[in-house]
């Protein structure tokens, strides 16, 4: 069921900018993908072999002591019929780990899932950086001029000078 209004990745950089397109963000401000337009960027034309890989993502997720809950969360999505008329799919609201862990787990003679694969593992390592990265690294930095002055007074031009702590601010 492949949508004709989502982009088509024909190139890495296009590929990053599409699963950027198709990322949402809820009423919390939390990011998330739908599985169903997630399920096109992979490469995936059949709905039943794309779940397959969210079933092993699913067990991978759980086996890395992670709820699943917190990862696929189950929605519906309102599919338009030849008739004209709709019916709901099933579909899941993937946070950007669930995303990594289908990539992982999806089938790997597909482009799309080894571009997956690396796009969403560095998307995580970054977001895992910026959360575990305080705003201020430390909490009674030094001011640089004073240090600089003591630089000055306490060495002689081509000195050496070793940093113990480095850069902690201490």
């Amino acid at each position: 069921m492949d949508d004709p209004n989502l982009p088509a990745p024909t190139a890495p950089q296009s590929a990053a900018t599409a699963f950027e397109q198709i990322k949402r963000v809820n009423q919390h401000g939390a990011e998330y993908w739908s599985a169903r337009d997630l399920q096109v960027l992979l490469g995936y034309s059949q709905w039943r072999r794309f779940e397959d890989a969210i079933t092993r993502a699913v067990t991978s997720c759980t086996q890395s002591g992670n709820d699943p809950a917190h990862h696929f969360a189950g929605a519906g999505k309102m599919v338009s019929l030849g008739s004209g008329s709709e019916r709901e799919v099933p579909d899941f609201h993937l946070s950007r780990f669930a995303c990594y862990l289908i990539a992982q787990n999806g089938d790997p003679r597909k482009p799309e899932i080894a571009f997956a694969q690396k796009y969403f593992a560095n998307q995580e390592a970054k977001s895992e950086s910026k959360a575990n990265t305080p705003k201020e690294p430390f909490d009674t930095p030094k001011p640089e001029r004073l240090v600089e002055r003591i630089m000055t007074l306490a060495t002689n031009p081509g000195d050496w000078v070793l940093d113990s702590f480095a850069g902690s601010g201490t």
